[in-house]
């Protein structure tokens, strides 16, 4: 957690191991302007834009030399952000009145802040909470095999109304990642929701576990904030005098054996994540990948130990198929001598080196805690730090903290679905990581880590821009690179969409908003309603199930059809669904996409271009037809 100090012991960071996609470099629009962000801590500017620069064919030499290659592609982002911990929520909701709080959330969601695009969400209580619970907790810790005493009760209060503001403000782009601390007293050996004293998990309980979390994930799906991603504990390593659970790695293993078919047979697509701990092992994460390979995406690490970042590289080289997170950057007065200026170059120290060592994401931990670095359950301590600091003895008290700035040098500029591309970088003196949008806009984040002033030429094609960087100061670059701002949405996994025939305007919709298998689908002009909402979820090789929000049933060609005319209806999905439940998105133009069929390559299709309410979905060859088109819009 947040209160373990950083070692300060430096390793050398890895080269990136050959990139994913290697591609000709983008046509270069002659004088492209730049955007240019800047932090000086050393004088009190926070992340604050300055003049906008051109590039040109040739500029000034400089002191480093920063080439940029958007040809060559690393992986994709999945998104930068915090926790909206019981701590966080309880200071928004009752220490801000409602026109502060809604001016803080759109600095923290909005495009016009900082725009967060991440959250990792406790299960249950964390050591940020005002008391320890689970949503199962029952009377002298006695058994409840069958969790007809679990409920998501706890959260009503503050978590829930923060966890939709920070959604709505974000349009629903949220990804959220999940983890316990600890399971309910009653699944342990030790009785007791402690980590330094609860003891493991009961092997009888590992049902009766998955089933919880199951739960968890149809609730927060059905709430309309569907889980992305969900370790199986935090910090496994580590017994805390607050809720925890020490859990081996070949016990992770096991459990998530249990866990991965009931994900599947209940249609749930959050991934599954190991380890969820220190850099400084991947002998733990690579022994859950070994043994639970078929379900789990990728580990997740935190950075509470002597840096490490080039181990991500390794792992990444040793499971190529398998992701890589960032979950966890606690902050606090320990950090950079205790000072705004060390605190913040700390922060962009890692959230450049973890994506520049293959992470998807960058979360830090709380949003908000007070001016005593709480509320915290004991033995926490009093030396951490939020994004912001709200004071818990005065209402509207808010301070914008160097983490906030810092996260933001990334979170406001890198969309998620952005992918790391090339370029080179001097470590601990100029360091400097490069994104491309989906948009096809690109960032370039710099952090001067020397005390004194230099200048760096980018160089990005066959144009290049050169700027003078303050001493121990960051600058974010941003520059369109021919997009438009007006590029409809990339389709994302987990995330709901509803989904617009070209040719009516009108949307994919589930008839009579039934959960049975067999349910029609067809157009209808957009309500609302979640029989109208769908998402993706990843089936492997290129090909997703589209899974309905209402049902969490997926679209399916009746009878595994290959001919003309073939109807489209929703049928439960187990694991990654039959041929006939898989389908191909591939854009088209103008932010359409034809939907394919795996089973007979046939495109999704609207009925004799039929614009009228009601209209029957079926599959037909492909012919390009309006009808045939469909965009991805956020509900």
């Amino acid at each position: 957690m947040s209160k373990k100090k950083l070692l300060t012991v430096v390793a050398a960071l890895a080269i990136a191991a050959p990139a994913a996609t290697v591609a000709p470099s983008q046509t270069l629009a002659a004088g492209e302007t730049a955007q240019v962000w800047l932090t000086n801590p050393n004088n009190g500017t926070w992340l604050t834009r300055q003049a906008d620069v051109n590039f040109a064919t040739s500029s000034a030499n400089a002191d480093y030399t920063i080439t940029v290659n958007d040809g060559v592609t690393y992986q994709s982002m999945d998104g930068f952000g915090a926790s909206l911990t019981d701590s966080s929520s309880w200071l928004l909701y009752y220490k801000l009145s409602a026109a502060k709080r809604t001016e803080v959330m759109n600095n923290l969601f909005g495009p016009s802040g900082i725009n967060i695009s991440a959250l990792r969400q406790p299960i249950g209580a964390s050591d940020f909470n005002w008391e320890s619970w689970t949503y199962d907790d029952t009377t002298n810790n006695v058994d409840d095999m069958n969790l007809t005493s679990f409920s998501l009760w706890r959260e009503d209060a503050y978590i829930r109304p923060m966890l939709d503001q920070a959604y709505g403000v974000n349009q629903g782009r949220i990804k959220i990642f999940a983890a316990p601390w600890s399971p309910p007293a009653w699944m342990k050996t030790g009785k007791t929701l402690l980590g330094d004293s609860g003891g493991s998990l009961r092997t009888d309980a590992y049902t009766a576990y998955a089933d919880y979390l199951v739960k968890y994930l149809q609730q927060y799906r059905d709430k309309g904030t569907p889980v992305y991603a969900m370790s199986v504990q935090n910090e496994p390593k580590y017994g805390p005098h607050y809720p925890g659970l020490v859990m081996s790695a070949t016990e992770q293993a096991n459990f998530i054996n249990v866990l991965g078919p009931k994900l599947s047979q209940n249609s749930l697509s959050a991934k599954i994540i190991a380890y969820d701990h220190n850099y400084d092992d991947i002998s733990y994460p690579s022994t859950v990948l070994n043994n639970a390979s078929s379900y789990v995406s990728g580990s997740a690490f935190h950075y509470y130990s002597s840096l490490s970042h080039s181990n991500l590289t390794t792992l990444h080289n040793n499971y190529p198929s398998k992701d890589i997170w960032f979950t966890e950057g606690g902050s606090g007065t320990w950090i950079g001598g205790g000072t705004d200026k060390g605190m913040f170059q700390d922060l962009m120290m890692h959230t450049i080196r973890f994506p520049r060592n293959w992470a998807k994401s960058y979360i830090m931990w709380n949003v908000a805690l007070d001016q005593n670095g709480g509320p915290a359950l004991d033995g926490v301590g009093t030396t951490n730090r939020g994004l912001l600091t709200i004071r818990s003895d005065v209402n509207d008290s808010v301070t914008y903290n160097p983490q906030y700035y810092g996260l933001g040098h990334s979170s406001k500029f890198v969309d998620p679905g952005a992918v790391r591309i090339d370029s080179n970088t001097y470590q601990d003196n100029m360091e400097d990581i490069a994104y491309r949008n989906p948009d096809g806009s690109i960032a370039v984040i710099l952090s001067n880590r020397l005390t004194s002033a230099k200048s760096v030429k980018i160089q990005w094609g066959s144009q290049s821009v050169t700027y003078q960087v303050p001493a121990e100061s960051a600058i974010t670059f941003k520059w369109t690179a021919g997009s438009s701002t007006s590029t409809p949405v990339v389709p994302q996994l987990n995330t709901n969409y509803k989904i617009v025939a070209k040719h009516s305007g009108k949307a994919l919709d589930v008839t009579s908003s039934s959960t049975a298998d067999g349910a029609n689908v067809q157009q209808w002009e957009y309500a609302g309603g979640n029989n109208q909402k769908w998402y993706l979820k990843d089936a492997g090789n290129g090909y997703y199930n589209i899974i309905n929000v209402n049902s969490g049933k997926g679209l399916d060609v009746a009878d595994s059809s290959t001919a003309d005319g073939g109807n489209v209806q929703q049928w439960a999905v187990s694991g990654s669904g039959g041929t006939n439940q898989q389908w191909q998105v591939v854009a088209v133009s103008g932010g359409y996409y034809k939907i394919i069929s795996r089973n007979s390559g046939k495109s999704l299709d609207i009925t004799s271009v039929s614009t009228a309410n009601g209209a029957n979905v079926q599959q037909w060859a492909y012919t390009g037809a309006d009808n045939q088109l469909f965009s991805f819009q956020q509900p």
